[in-house]
């Protein structure tokens, strides 16, 4: 059967109400080409039911070229939905792979029901979010000019472990530093990174509860929900702002 590529649907799926108000994913590109955007990477959410995948949560990250770096730099991720599983989501951050390694902004990027005219509710919140972008790169040039230290370091695994569900065990916080790739000098914006990487992507042996309380070793899994990822990362990112801040 065809793929269906849930961002060009212009219908909800058929057991929604009437009241609930499509807006076609292609149409919020065109409306964010006007700031110089385009579509980098896409993703949706497969469905058992074949028919019902052109309805599904789908994911897509937009770059424009003033933004770009050498690891692919600032950009939006966008989620929507025709089948009422979520709003329309716009988040501003620094998105490497698609629902594998995203730093998300601080905030709360914007959110917008499908409920009366989302194109124009979408459109007077873009401002808002071009603003966390702007913020996200000042968080940026701070941790570029920082290092944490052992103690910070340690504070900002413990987080990561805690959205994990893992206990700060001497095994785990060392597998959460762990440097998948050379990326030159360990200043603070590294260091984050690297943590947040790692909690994302997944694929280790980890310390891990079973339902007796016992530990035990299992493989991290990666995070693939767009929601719980952006949650994560959220948080994540507001405890590093903190501990820089209170340096």
């Amino acid at each position: 059967m065809t793929f269906i590529a849930a961002k060009h649907t212009t219908t909800a799926a058929p057991d929604l109400s009437p009241k609930y108000s499509v807006i076609q994913t292609t149409k919020v590109y065109e409306l964010l080409a006007d700031y110089g955007f385009r579509e980098d990477k896409y993703r949706q959410s497969r469905e058992r039911n074949r028919e019902r995948e052109a309805f599904s949560k789908h994911v897509s990250i937009l770059q424009r070229d003033q933004d770009c770096d050498q690891h692919g730099g600032f950009n939006l991720l966008l989620v929507n939905s025709h089948n009422g599983t979520s709003s329309l989501h716009l988040e501003a951050g620094y998105f490497r792979v698609l629902c594998e390694n995203q730093l998300g902004h601080g905030d709360l990027g914007i959110k917008v029901r499908h409920t009366g005219d989302v194109l124009a509710k979408l459109e007077r919140a873009i401002p808002q979010v071009l603003a966390q972008m702007e913020d996200f790169k000042q968080l940026q040039a701070m941790l570029q000019g920082r290092t944490l230290s052992n103690e910070q370091a340690i504070a900002l695994i413990e987080k990561a472990l805690e959205l994990r569900g893992l206990p700060s065990t001497t095994h785990n916080r060392g597998t959460f530093s762990y440097t998948r790739r050379n990326e030159g000098e360990r200043n603070a914006w590294m260091q984050y990174n690297v943590i947040q990487e790692n909690m994302v992507r997944g694929g280790m042996q980890v310390h891990a509860e079973d339902k007796d309380g016992l530990c035990v070793f299992r493989k991290l899994r990666a995070l693939s929900s767009a929601d719980r990822l952006l949650n994560a990362n959220r948080e994540l990112t507001a405890t590093v702002r903190e501990l820089c801040r209170a340096a």
